[in-house]
Parts: C-alpha cells; sequence; structure tokens
C-alpha cells in the first residue's frame, strides 16, 4: 500500500474512533456525569446553588453547557440571569481558545499530510505495439 493511501487510512481510521467515542451510549455503571449534576443544579429551589451551578457551567469549557445556560436567560430573578451572562461570556472565551486551538491542529495536520500525500508522480507508460 502507498504512503498515501495509508495516511489516508490512518486518518480515517482516527476520525472514526473519535466520532464513535463520541456517540457511544454510556453504560448504566459509569459514573454519573458532573455537567448534568450541574444542569440539575441550576434548576434548583435554592438560590445559592443555582449561582453556583451557573458559574460552574461556564467555567466548564463543555459545549454541553450552552443551552442550560442560554435556557436559565429566562430565570425570575434577576440575578440568576445576571450571572447567566458572566457565565455565558466565560464559556464562550473558552470555545474560542478550544476552536482555536482545534483549528491550528487541524491545519497543521493537513500540512503535514499534503507534504507526505503529494501527488506521486504519473507513472511512465510504455508504448506498446498495437496487435490488430
Amino acid at each position: 500500500m502507498s504512503p498515501c493511501k495509508t495516511a489516508r487510512m490512518a486518518l480515517l481510521v482516527a476520525l472514526v474512533a473519535i466520532v464513535s467515542m463520541a456517540l457511544a451510549p454510556r453504560s448504566a455503571l459509569a459514573a454519573p456525569d458532573p455537567l448534568e449534576r450541574l444542569i440539575q443544579d441550576a434548576t434548583s429551589a435554592s438560590g445559592a446553588k443555582r449561582v453556583q451551578a451557573v458559574e460552574a457551567l461556564g467555567n466548564s469549557g463543555d459545549p454541553r453547557a450552552l443551552l442550560p445556560l442560554i435556557d436559565l436567560l429566562h430565570d425570575v430573578d434577576p440575578s440568576i440571569r445576571k450571572h447567566v451572562i458572566t457565565a455565558l461570556r466565560t464559556l464562550t472565551q473558552h470555545l474560542k481558545q478550544v476552536y482555536t486551538h482545534l483549528a491550528q491542529w487541524i491545519d497543521s495536520l493537513l500540512l503535514r499530510l499534503h507534504i507526505h500525500l503529494a501527488p506521486e508522480p504519473p507513472v511512465e507508460r510504455t508504448q506498446y505495439p498495437r496487435v490488430i
């Protein structure tokens, strides 16, 4: 197998593995997701508990925290809404950093692959006499 095909196959395998891990169902025996706990706490009756959960969601850097925080923008308590706005700003900054690092990594990977996946020189074909 040519180095070009080998590199493409390795990249494809890596991408399939990453997507599979992200979409794999969680085992019932797995530890509970801390983000789920924070999302539950953010809708708690206790104002202090909600504030702590909102701040933790903002600092989590987890994109799954975005929608629960957006939902909390309509909270009846104005202080919670204020904390949600701050948390959304913080989360957005974290996600921008992750996106920037990911984009740089992908660019460098593509650059390296381009070097290794440069088109192979054309195969020289020999002219055979035509047999009729």
